[in-house]
């Protein structure tokens, strides 16, 4: 363990004081909070919790993290969101992310939320504006797709989008999921780019090609939680008004030399979850 430890680059953990914790930042309630501003107590709207720090929802008596967003909450850059973000993912050379989450069960919902993302670090408009990876939720469907573009200007106009897996009556939902990922991120076809995706030990994505975008002085990162954007029709459903995503531990491990297993990384995440 002490290994992967050494090797982690970023990782958010329920256990520990968020006080004491570095990401990138949190984005909720129409407010953005960079790096070392949410306290213990996280963040609360009205009283009620946004993120923080709760008891497991499932009854395992464990501190977890909630990322909380409602349909009347303000919109923060350009979309309904709860989330933090976590830099930067290298490029170029391989490694590994491994979270535990937790999402809501919408069924019967038609709306779509993502509930874990890669997302490209340019923000001025100029580029596609998809994430490189996104887990989505529909209703009772999960999808999950890459996106890239290779060309000297990419844009949406020009992009690619990969699904990798869509299934109906997902496993996932409303209970506890071990994700851990190996990639490779890389817009050009013959770099050696690939992503494996691990759903409690079973291998559910197996891609060798392309993800992300040709943006030179830009860094892709990670972001965790709820984001429900309000464009292009998708109003939330208020059927279910109220909507929480819960990580246990994520953690994103450096592995250049490609030293490390699914097995190690596993290993790591149910040694940081207690279990």
């Amino acid at each position: 363990m002490s290994q992967i430890a050494a090797s982690v680059r970023n990782e958010i953990d329920a256990s520990s004081p968020l006080g004491n914790q570095r990401w990138g930042q949190t984005q909720a309630i129409g407010s953005i909070w960079q790096s070392g501003e949410v306290g213990d107590s996280g963040v609360t709207r009205n009283g009620s919790i946004r993120f923080g720090a709760v008891s497991d929802p499932a009854g395992s008596g464990s501190s977890v993290l909630e990322y909380r967003a409602t349909a009347t909450d303000p919109a923060t850059v350009g979309g309904i969101r709860t989330e933090t973000t976590h830099p930067f993912l290298p490029r170029g050379e391989t490694f590994w992310q491994a979270v535990r989450l937790r999402h809501g069960d919408w069924s019967g919902t038609s709306d779509n939320q993502i509930v874990f993302q890669w997302h490209s670090g340019n923000h001025s408009g100029s580029g596609p504006s998809g994430p490189i990876l996104a887990f989505y939720v529909i209703g009772d469907t999960m999808k999950i797709v890459t996106r890239h573009d290779g060309s000297s200007s990419p844009s949406n106009d020009t992009s690619n989008t990969t699904t990798h897996l869509q299934e109906s009556d997902t496993p996932s939902a409303g209970a506890w999921v071990d994700l851990v990922i190996q990639a490779n991120i890389t817009p050009f076809h013959d770099d050696g780019g690939f992503l494996r995706i691990w759903r409690d030990g079973t291998l559910i994505v197996d891609y060798v090609g392309p993800i992300g975008y040709n943006e030179p002085g830009y860094q892709d990162y990670a972001k965790l939680g709820l984001y429900h954007w309000t464009s292009w029709g998708n109003d939330w459903d208020v059927s279910i008004p109220e909507r929480s995503v819960h990580v246990h531990h994520m953690a994103i491990v450096d592995d250049p030399g490609e030293a490390y297993e699914f097995a190690d990384v596993a290993g790591y995440l149910r040694h940081r979850t207690g279990r």
